[in-house]
């Protein structure tokens, strides 16, 4: 059966064969005969975006061994796909140091404009887990004209979901929440990639963190409820016990709030007022980010550690957003 489908597959683009498997099944089936399209298809059209289709339905093994496939190819083009889509996927799983995935991307060479942007929001990625800010406006800035000397519907399609994953972040670092909130509700509604919808309601939910818990929880459990659904251990993992506890220590709702992450339980005994508790335990870790000290410089009511934490986040992070954890705590206290 899958043999006869992959001969007609051959005769056609993998948009048009979507669309025509969408007409005969429902959306599920359509997708994982897709899935298996992907991987045994040998037409030009399939071999690229096949990585792509993989790679935003959120079928990271399969992707993984069209990329091994597709390594193999004499065609060097293809090989620059598949180079560039398994740093993708190492910066999805964080396999490896983001300075090592930029050294790897920045070997390949290319003139192709599909690829030119896959390799640029890689990129912009790979700086943001690095806490490097910058390289968000860069890309943001040229997104746009990145993507309008892409002809093809099925990539552009995909790569406009991811530039507006970027907006999100980007906008979200410079406080510009209604922007970031109406990037996240857009990519909620045109992607059903689970890993995408769980990190869209991480942001959305810690974008209430100076509005509301209430908002701010409702997203952070819809993460969490998608996280378990799919077996995403890892993100379900960060949002049980940074992402929740965060948000709770920060509003004082922390009946019930347990958590591996000794900052966070450091935040949890302040918002208890046990500010010796939460410096006897930062004290036994580094603290080696902005949010730490802060923590330390509100359970100790310290106005240098809150000014350190503050200039970390600005001028370090470029993090406008959560710049207002030390500030706020500094204008309570101080002023």
């Amino acid at each position: 059966m899958l043999s006869s489908r992959v001969s007609v597959a051959e005769d056609l683009t993998l948009e048009q064969a979507l669309g025509e498997l969408k007409t005969k099944y429902h959306h599920d089936k359509a997708i994982n005969i897709m899935r298996e399209l992907c991987l045994e298809s040998r037409s030009d059209d399939f071999i690229k975006k096949g990585m792509e289709f993989l790679f935003m339905n959120g079928f990271y093994e399969d992707l993984q061994a069209l990329i091994k496939k597709n390594l193999k190819s004499k065609d060097v083009s293809v090989i620059n796909w598949a180079k560039t889509y398994q740093a993708q996927l190492e910066l999805h799983h964080k396999d490896k140091p983001y300075l090592a995935l930029l050294a790897d991307l920045n070997e390949i060479k290319t003139a192709e404009p599909e690829l030119l942007f896959l390799m640029e929001y890689t990129r912009a990625k790979a700086h943001y887990i690095g806490r490097d800010y910058n390289e968000l406006a860069e890309f943001v800035e040229k997104s746009d004209s990145m993507l309008n000397l892409i002809d093809d519907c099925f990539l552009l399609k995909n790569f406009r979901i991811r530039a507006s994953c970027m907006v999100l972040l980007y906008t979200l670092t410079r406080n510009e929440l209604i922007i970031a909130r109406k990037h996240g509700y857009k990519i909620l509604t045109l992607t059903r990639n689970p890993s995408i919808q769980v990190n869209v309601h991480i942001h959305l939910g810690l974008s209430y963190t100076f509005e509301s818990h209430y908002k701010g929880m409702y997203h952070l459990k819809e993460a969490l409820r998608i996280a378990k659904e799919h077996h995403l251990s890892k993100e379900a993992f960060i949002i049980e016990h940074r992402s929740i506890p965060f948000l709770s220590a920060h509003f004082g709702v922390v009946d019930n709030i347990t958590t591996t992450d000794k900052s966070e339980q450091a935040h949890i005994e302040i918002a208890k007022g046990n500010n010796d508790k939460a410096i006897e335990i930062l004290n036994e870790i580094p603290l080696d980010s902005p949010f730490k000290t802060y923590y330390l410089g509100k359970a100790k009511e310290d106005k240098s550690l809150l000014l350190k934490s503050y200039r970390e986040f600005i001028h370090k992070n470029k993090d406008f957003f959560f710049s207002r954890l030390p500030l706020t705590e500094l204008k309570k206290t101080f002023v």
